[in-house]
């Protein structure tokens, strides 16, 4: 008996696309030049400038996608930020393809001026903020930032499920506290912001399986799984068998994981290995001028099959697979081979209900304590909504611009003679221009290199050298967890689909908002998404284009469909209802998420600094650059003392 394909609208349905959840209603969208988002324009862009009246110009910038692509975004002040936004997609395209007119911005009228402007609201912008408030709490600083709210990609979603609302990070996410593996920088934050150091959670009443909960997203992966109820799904489409759950892969070192004993054997390796190589800087050069995957496959002598195995857990935490990135951040990523595997105990991991954006909201309210409503307690400021106009209130020492896209960065004498640095940024529709005695920059390097007027040969050859690697977060709200009661586990790990990780989280309890773990109750799964193409022969550089092409091109509804069917696959034996059980879906779109140190990022061939070094040693005049992935590796403390450690090299001037 022939079998006939189902029709799609017919497979859709089954896969609940037609049920009522928390999204709008999506056409089947598509990127509008989807190339030109992506790839150098062989043309510059066609912009209409409007009357100006040298106070600000109007400008006409095209559009880069249409208004379905972005997609649902929740409730709460960041229902309007999540991911890279439409606007700063236009606008930063825009200026990488040189699109605005210089001539028209050197005679735009500054129509502000301060002692300090810093572009970028993340976490180093803050910290660059909050450093220079330390030094002098009289100075004038203004924050410029491209989106609708800052944190960069520290920000939250919420949702509300049942009258219940949940938050998830977007992006930035998990810490350590009172371990041996601590950032001194976070243990310094955390004191000076007043953040508790004590967190409680969320528990089981009735934990009959004794299921083991993760408090975050991150050392559940890898690092700490043998301590989790995790469960390795496997079918015919990875392993070349029938679909089956396997719990705690590690517990019978590997023997019901269906991999051949050579494989097995240099897994069991490469995760046990006792063989360390030295912690010092000629060692640390070695391995920071091979690849890991040159490590793992070289170094140890072991199957390809292991760095397979290593690259989506690289790549979640890094940007990118063990074939581009050095051993060197493989070893500060704490991957195995290059670091012993010493899990912690998951009581010690935590993340904000948000993730990251907690630490966000500290600074700020740290900064300008009008600009979140309520007290300065915990409580307060995790839940109090943003009081976005006391954000960039004229009577603030520091003010937060949010929505101000920066242009251009340009010091007001040429030569020696750098008086003062003007700053022009888009703004709904306009470009305005601030002057400044010193500017840091606290953006990335993959625009960076655009705005800086007259960058040195020598940053932007460095800059140059920078890969940045897309991210897409996507936050699945569900009803219910009973599908993963059932099968006796909190957290997944796949080969092949949608994403390769999810787990539950633990609630954090903050203040009075006490929630419990209840199968019954709802949820929220986050599915940390990277696009390596390892193994295939492409550059960094190649993937992260490729990736970037595949993540800005899809359209909503694809992504929501490749969700659904990845969960009816793990799931639908176990009870997951595909048509009710989803309750929401958020997606996050990162562009370029993270800096992937690719050998020389740390060290040059002869030991010596890598290229990431001449940014962040060097200002240029007035302008220094404080930015999270000048550390290749980028984590919420050492992204705040980038931003410090900018202000410094230039307080000379202020």
């Amino acid at each position: 008996v022939s079998k006939t394909k189902k029709p799609k609208i017919s497979q859709d349905k089954s896969l609940g696309l037609s049920s009522k959840i928390l999204r709008r209603d999506f056409l089947n969208s598509t990127l509008l030049g989807a190339g030109s988002a992506l790839f150098s324009m062989s043309s510059p862009i066609a912009l209409s400038a409007g009357s100006s009246i040298n106070d600000e110009l109007y400008m006409n910038l095209p559009q880069q996608v249409k208004d379905d692509w972005y997609g649902y975004g929740g409730i709460g002040d960041s229902k309007e930020s999540h991911g890279n936004t439409p606007d700063t997609l236009k606008v930063a395209h825009a200026v990488r393809d040189s699109a605005f007119n210089l001539e028209n911005i050197k005679n735009l009228n500054v129509l502000e001026q301060y002692d300090l402007v810093i572009i970028g609201a993340g976490l180093s912008g803050l910290g660059a903020a909050q450093r220079l408030k330390e030094l002098d709490p009289n100075k004038k600083c203004l924050i410029l930032d491209n989106h609708p709210i800052f944190g960069g990609e520290a920000k939250r979603n919420e949702f509300n499920i049942k009258g219940q609302v949940i938050a998830a990070p977007q992006g930035s996410n998990s810490f350590y506290y009172k371990t041996k593996y601590d950032f001194d920088e976070d243990r310094k934050y955390i004191k000076l912001l007043n953040i508790p150091d004590e967190f409680s959670y969320g528990e089981m009443v009735n934990n009959s399986k004794k299921l083991v909960f993760a408090q975050e997203n991150y050392d559940v992966q890898m690092w700490g799984e043998e301590l989790i109820s995790k469960g390795h799904f496997v079918d015919e489409q990875s392993h070349d068998i029938d679909s089956q759950w396997i719990k705690n892969i590690w517990k019978d070192k590997l023997k019901r994981y269906p991999v051949s004993e050579k494989v097995r054997n240099d897994l069991l390796t490469w995760k046990y290995t006792k063989d360390m190589p030295k912690d010092d800087d000629k060692t640390n050069a070695w391995l920071d001028n091979m690849t890991y995957k040159d490590y793992i496959e070289n170094v140890m002598g072991l199957d390809e099959e292991v760095t397979k195995f290593a690259d989506p857990v690289l790549a979640s935490s890094g940007g990118m697979g063990c074939d581009v990135m050095s051993a060197y951040i493989a070893r500060l990523l704490g991957m195995y081979g290059v670091s012993p595997d010493a899990p912690v105990d998951p009581k010690k991991r935590h993340s904000f209900p948000g993730g990251n954006d907690g630490f966000a909201r500290h600074f700020i309210k740290w900064l300008i304590p009008h600009a979140i409503h309520g007290d300065n307690n915990f409580e307060d400021i995790m839940n109090h909504p943003i009081n976005f106009q006391g954000l960039d209130h004229p009577d603030n020492s520091v003010r937060c611009r949010l929505n101000s896209n920066v242009v251009n960065v340009a010091h007001t004498n040429s030569g020696d003679n750098k008086s003062s640095v003007e700053v022009t940024y888009y703004k709904k529709g306009k470009l305005f221009k601030v002057k400044s005695k010193a500017v840091v920059m606290a953006t990335g390097g993959w625009i960076n290199k655009y705005i800086v007027k007259d960058l040195p040969r020598s940053h932007y050859d460095a800059y140059n050298r920078f890969n940045h690697a897309p991210m897409l977060v996507a936050n699945v709200a569900l009803t219910n967890w009973r599908f993963l009661h059932r099968l006796g586990i909190t957290a997944c790990q796949w080969t092949g689909g949608f994403g390769f990780h999810t787990n539950i989280r633990k609630p954090m309890h903050v203040g009075n908002d006490k929630p419990s773990l209840d199968p019954n109750n709802p949820i929220v799964l986050t599915f940390y998404v990277s696009f390596e193409k390892a193994n295939q022969g492409y550059t960094a550089e190649q993937q992260s284009r490729l990736g970037q092409y595949e993540m800005l091109a899809k359209p909503y509804i694809e992504y929501e469909r490749e969700i659904r069917q990845q969960m009816v696959k793990m799931f639908a034996n176990s009870g997951f209802d595909v048509q009710n059980d989803i309750a929401g879906i958020i997606l996050n779109r990162w562009g370029h998420a993270y800096v992937t140190p690719t050998p020389g990022f740390f060290y040059n061939t002869e030991g010596g600094p890598g290229y990431a070094n001449i940014i962040k040693s060097t200002p240029f005049g007035r302008i220094s650059f404080g930015h999270s992935e000048l550390r290749g590796y980028q984590h919420w403390g050492p992204a705040a003392a980038e931003g410090s450690r900018a202000v410094d090299q230039i307080s000379h001037y202020l």
